[in-house]
């Protein structure tokens, strides 16, 4: 993908940041040319905590691209993969990596090629041409018409990924237990996942915002803390629905709706697990919102495979609270399935690797919030910069130049939308009687637009960056 530079302060100073710390020798210590896989070269064997479209990702290209040979397993803590589990996906930078390892996203996505953003009493604040603006950039370009990004559901991610894999590269029901650095020649790290001991040459923890990885290898330090996940004090509620309750001639747009005290997606996402198109409302909302519109869930995923009747009631209630439009309330009646969770975050870490073996990557490593719909796509873009950098990791080398390489590239481009999606959620869920408020709002994303900087800030995810190579 094209590199960009990433604008703002807040992105300068993460850059300057970034170079104080992981030099830019790290990408040369410890880390040879490509070698080319023959039967006299000794495989990397590393071990994968977490089956999400990261951690898949990375067995992937460890599978595919060019270098050392290696042995990647994906350990993955639940005992199944289930259809029908999860949301939808905007796959931008995913889409351009997946396609270089293979895997054509047009064929099971939804095209997005516009991004209307309104108040809730309809009055249009920002339009933006997805399709031009990818195209002017010289992103990638798939499917019959030269989209670059792609709405699909997590689940049909999820499967295209494990069937691209070699037979028994996925472990299911072995959830991460620990993890111990080999001393002497060779080193390594034993660990445990379920009952079993596994020895690797890299462990690697992909195992999400709440990572046994980063919890049992990566606390004790002064920052470590610092690092834990925080609630950002607002929750999202998805409702998914069967397609068909949103506007004719909508299929290719994302519709964001701007209300009081909350902030709704309407979209469509192709296909889920059953070939068919589907349909899903986030509603975004402040706790003070939240109150106002109904009770919160007590418990995260509460019977997210079977609908749960009283969250469609309070999505309803919300709704009405927000002032949002019929559109959304006609997806919200239609849906089957609904899941409420509180937006949480994590800072992008300072350190992602401990001992030259284990190390972080995805929301185990840099959480944001779902405001640019860049939390799988970064954790896609981290699997090809890690194999990559992990290809060339000569035999009976270490694999720590590697590692903090990685960092090194992955840190900046994360770190930009990071900050970038924490503003954008506060922004968006702003009410009429907060500071700066619901007036404010709207005339940001208004101005946004007309100057061009919501296509730059787009952008900015939409392009791979920091991938390694």
């Amino acid at each position: 993908g094209k590199r960009r530079a990433s604008g703002g302060m807040l992105g300068a100073l993460a850059a300057v940041g970034a170079a104080a710390i992981r030099p830019a020798l790290l990408v040369f210590l410890a880390v040879a040319p490509c070698a080319t896989a023959h039967s006299g070269i000794a495989p990397l064997r590393v071990a994968i905590a977490g089956g999400g479209p990261g951690g898949l990702t990375l067995a992937r290209a460890l599978n595919t691209l060019p270098g050392r040979p290696c042995v990647a397993t994906v350990y993955e803590a639940q005992q199944e993969l289930r259809p029908s589990v999860g949301g939808g996906l905007l796959l931008s930078s995913g889409a351009d990596v997946l396609s270089r390892l293979g895997i054509d996203m047009s064929r099971a996505g939804t095209p997005l090629r516009t991004v209307l953003s309104r108040k809730s009493d309809g009055g249009e604040v920002l339009r933006l041409d997805v399709q031009s603006a990818m195209r002017g950039a010289s992103a990638a370009q798939m499917g019959d018409r030269g989209d670059g990004a792609f709405s699909v559901m997590r689940d049909t991610l999820q499967s295209t990924l494990v069937a691209s894999l070699p037979e028994h590269a996925l472990r299911l029901g072995m959830p991460f237990a620990s993890a111990t650095p080999i001393n002497g020649a060779g080193g390594g790290v034993s660990c445990v996942f379920g009952t079993e001991t596994v020895e690797a040459d890299v462990l690697v923890g992909f195992d999400g915002i709440a990572s046994s990885v980063a919890a049992k290898c990566f606390s004790g330090g002064l920052l470590d803390r610092f690092y834990d996940p925080s609630d950002s004090g607002i929750r999202a509620l998805f409702c998914i629905a069967p397609g068909g309750a949103r506007p004719d001639g909508s299929k290719d747009q994302f519709h964001q709706w701007l209300g009081d005290g909350g902030y709704a997606l309407s979209a469509a996402y192709g296909t889920g697990s059953d070939g068919k198109l589907q349909e899903m409302v986030v509603l975004c909302t402040t706790a003070a919102a939240t109150e106002r519109g109904g009770q919160a869930a007590t418990e995260e995923n509460p019977r997210w495979e079977e609908g749960d009747g009283r969250l469609r009631g309070v999505a309803m209630s919300r709704a009405a609270a927000a002032g949002m439009p019929t559109e959304l309330t006609r997806v919200i009646e239609a849906s089957a399935r609904f899941y409420e969770t509180a937006v949480r975050f994590r800072p992008p870490r300072l350190g992602w690797s401990r001992h030259g073996r284990i190390v972080l990557a995805g929301d185990a490593a840099h959480a944001m919030p779902p405001f640019l719909g860049q939390g799988a796509n970064q954790a896609i873009c981290d699997a090809y910069a890690l194999a990559t950098l992990l290809k060339r990791v000569a035999p009976g080398g270490s694999p720590a130049g590697a590692l903090g390489a990685f960092e090194h590239a992955r840190l900046l481009p994360t770190a930009s939308l990071f900050v970038n999606s924490r503003i954008l959620g506060f922004l968006e869920t702003q009410s009429y009687g907060s500071f700066p408020g619901a007036a404010f709002r709207d005339f940001f994303f208004f101005a946004t637009g007309k100057l061009g900087i919501a296509r730059t800030v787009f952008l900015d995810g939409a392009l791979p960056k920091g991938l390694g190579d």
